[in-house]
């Protein structure tokens, strides 16, 4: 009865870290040049606002404008959690790939592959969840994301009745 009641309060804390936004940490920031620090904050302003259609719409300019940019991978993590917000999960779950496509390597890939096992929860496809959050564990066990993956998955097999 207490683990349950424990993994329920967890679980309701990871969906409150789920919903909230990425933002873009210091140090890649620093390095980023006057136009792409603009467009970004531009992006960043309508997301604060949870204006999820004009944030994505200055995501993808940022995309088009600066494709070759440090956090080219970011701006295409937040246009597909962008397009999550807005209600259309299949096409996040597409974008959220192209991160993982486009950018492997970026550490916006592992919270793409984590918002993907998001997505597939929201959908109600436990299964592929699991296989989505089993990948974030594998590949980045030590990151905040992969510690959230292994929780999702307790939550998803204590949910059908596994362990």
């Amino acid at each position: 009865m207490k683990i349950r009641l424990l993994l329920s309060v967890l679980f309701c804390g990871l969906m409150l870290v789920t919903s909230l936004q990425a933002k873009l940490a210091a140090d890649r920031w620093v390095r980023l040049t006057e136009e792409e620090r603009h467009q970004l904050t531009r992006a960043e302003r309508y997301a604060d606002q949870s204006n999820w259609k004009s944030a994505r719409s200055e995501y993808e300019l940022f995309l088009q404008l600066h494709t070759k940019s440090e956090v080219a991978s970011y701006a295409q993590l937040m246009f597909a959690e962008c397009t999550r917000r807005l209600g259309q999960v299949n096409a996040a779950i597409g974008e959220f790939r192209n991160v993982i496509d486009y950018f492997p390597d970026a550490i916006d890939a592992g919270s793409a592959q984590y918002s993907i096992g998001v997505c597939q929860t929201q959908s109600g496809d436990a299964e592929e969840a699991v296989k989505s959050f089993e990948k974030v564990i594998a590949k980045w066990p030590t990151n905040d994301f992969g510690a959230y993956a292994r929780s999702e998955v307790c939550t998803i097999y204590l949910r059908l009745g596994k362990t």
